[in-house]
């Protein structure tokens, strides 16, 4: 039998950064901020260095989207990590994607994790009224 009494008692969990566990949207905003700089961090690294931490880095990536995909499921966790890693071009445009709406294709232009929530929430209606 397990007694758990003292567990954690020395352990204090703090939410930082932009991190706002009680709101979506911000949750959403916070960490899509986050993770594009720890990426771009990494990026940077290469760059400047010719330093690559990619062996190092590579398992907290894996832990990070995949609770992603737990927490977004599949569609959400490709668009947030199309927006990570794709959405800036090597010239540095921004990427379109391509979505179709009433049968017609959309090209959207994301440029910050608040056009990447509400593009999301958008696509997310349609789908639900496709579903009623």
């Amino acid at each position: 039998m397990f007694n758990l009494k003292n567990f954690g008692t020395n352990l204090k969990i703090q939410v930082s950064g932009e991190i706002d566990l009680d709101d979506d949207k911000a949750f959403f905003i916070g960490l899509m901020k986050t993770y594009s700089a720890c990426i771009d961090r990494s990026d940077s690294l290469i760059e400047k260095f010719n330093l690559s931490l990619l062996d190092y880095e590579e398992p907290y990536v894996q832990i990070i989207e995949n609770m992603m995909l737990k927490h977004y499921g599949e569609w959400k966790t490709e668009l947030m990590l199309w927006y990570i890693y794709d959405r800036v071009s090597y010239n540095g445009d921004l990427n379109p994607i391509i979505v179709e709406d009433k049968g017609k294709e959309k090209s959207i232009i994301i440029k910050d994790p608040e056009d990447l929530w509400e593009t999301i929430q958008n696509i997310e209606s349609k789908i639900d009224k496709k579903d009623e």
